[in-house]
C-alpha cells in the first residue's frame, strides 16, 4: 500500500491500539505509592477501568482492521487468500522461533514442544507471562472464515451477521453467569468482528450515525459488568469489549483527521511493536532484579519504577523496531 493509498482512520486506528497494548501489558501507573488513601483509591479505580475496558479494545480491533483490510480487496480469489495465509503463516512461525528462542536463552532449559504450545505463540516468559502471538494464530483462522464467509450470497451474509453478533453478545453476557470461562486465546471471542468489519466496509455511515448508541453500551456494560460480574470476566468476550470496539472503530471515522507520519509509522510497524516490546519488558525487570541483588541500599518507589521501565521498553522497543525496518528483515514488524 502506497503512502497515497493508506487510509489514515485505519492509521489511527491501529496506532492508538499498539498503544493502549503498551499500556496494558507494561501498567507504568498503578496506585501503589500514589498520595493518600483517597488519592490511592481514586487513582487505582481510574486506572483499573483503563486497564481492563480500554486498553483490552486493542486485539479485537487489530482482529477487526486487518479482516477489513483483507475483505476490501475485490474481487477475493483463492489467490488472494493463498498469498495472505502463507504470509500469516510464514510470520507467525518465524515469531514463534524467536519466542522459543528466547525462553532458552532465559531459562537455560528446553520447553516441551507440543501443538497447544504452538498455537498460543510458544511457551510462556518468566516476569512476563504469555507470548502475544497467539494473535497471530487466531487472525490467520478468522481470515480463512471471513474468505468464506465473503463468498456467500449478500442476503446470507446479512443474516449469517445479524446471528453471529445476537449469539456473540448474548454468550459474552451469559458466560459468567453460568460460570464459563473464555480463554483470551479463543476464536469463540472475535468471530463477532468478521461481521463488524464486513459492516465497516458496506454500512460504515451506519455505523456512524449509531456511535452515540454504541457508547451508550459501552457505558453500560462497564457499571454492569463492575457491579455483577467483575470476578467472572474473561479477557475479550465481554458487551463491554464488543460494545467499545464498536464506538471506537465508529468514532474514528466519524471526523477527519489530519495525515501525521508518526501516525503512520506507529501503524506500519505495529506488528514490530507488539512482537518486541515483551522482550525487552523482560530484559528490564531481570536488570532491575540484579541490580537491587547487588546493590544492598538501592531503592525505588513502586511507581517510579513502573515508568521507568515503561519508558525504557517504549524507548527501545522504537528503536529496534526502526532499526529492523531499515533491514531486509522488515517484513517481520511491518
Amino acid at each position: 500500500m502506497t503512502a497515497s493509498d493508506r487510509d489514515h482512520r485505519i492509521d489511527i486506528l491501529k496506532a492508538i491500539s499498539i498503544v493502549l497494548v503498551l499500556f496494558w501489558h507494561l501498567q507504568p501507573i498503578q496506585s501503589n505509592g500514589i498520595g493518600s488513601d483517597r488519592d490511592i483509591a481514586f487513582i487505582g479505580r481510574g486506572m483499573t477501568i483503563f486497564y481492563h475496558y480500554i486498553t483490552l479494545l486493542a486485539v479485537p480491533t487489530f482482529m477487526t482492521v486487518s479482516v477489513y483490510l483483507f475483505m476490501r480487496k475485490a474481487p477475493l480469489t483463492w489467490i488472494h487468500l493463498k498469498k495472505r495465509l502463507i504470509h500469516l503463516g510464514h510470520i507467525f512461525l518465524f515469531w514463534v522461533l524467536v519466542q522459543y528462542l528466547f525462553y532458552i536463552l532465559a531459562t537455560g532449559s528446553i520447553p516441551p514442544l507440543s501443538l497447544d504450545t504452538l498455537k498460543v505463540g510458544g511457551p510462556d516468559l518468566p516476569h512476563v507471562g504469555g507470548s502475544v502471538f497467539y494473535f497471530l494464530f487466531l487472525l490467520f483462522k478468522i481470515t480463512a472464515i471471513s474468505f468464506l464467509f465473503m463468498k456467500l450470497p449478500e442476503t446470507i451474509r446479512m443474516i449469517l451477521s445479524v446471528l453471529t453478533i445476537a449469539a456473540s453478545l448474548l454468550y459474552f453476557t451469559l458466560s459468567p453467569i453460568y460460570g464459563i470461562s473464555i480463554a483470551s486465546v479463543s476464536t469463540n471471542n472475535f468471530y463477532v468482528y468478521i461481521p463488524i468489519a464486513y459492516y465497516l466496509i458496506r454500512y460504515k455511515e451506519n455505523l456512524i450515525r449509531f456511535r452515540l448508541i454504541f457508547l451508550c453500551g459501552f457505558i453500560v456494560s462497564i457499571v454492569v459488568e463492575e457491579l455483577f460480574s467483575r470476578h467472572m470476566l474473561s479477557a475479550y468476550a465481554r458487551p463491554s469489549i464488543l460494545f467499545g470496539v464498536l464506538y471506537f472503530i465508529s468514532a474514528i471515522h466519524a471526523y477527519e483527521f489530519k495525515k501525521s507520519r508518526t501516525v503512520e509509522w506507529l501503524s506500519r510497524y505495529s506488528l514490530g511493536i507488539f512482537a518486541l516490546h515483551k522482550y525487552w519488558q523482560y530484559l528490564f525487570l531481570v536488570l532491575i532484579e540484579v541490580i537491587k541483588a547487588r546493590a544492598k541500599n538501592f531503592s525505588m518507589m513502586p511507581a517510579a519504577e513502573n515508568i521507568l521501565i515503561f519508558s525504557l521498553v517504549l524507548a527501545l522497543t522504537l528503536a529496534s523496531v526502526s532499526a529492523i525496518s531499515r533491514t531486509r528483515w522488515k517484513v517481520y514488524v511491518g
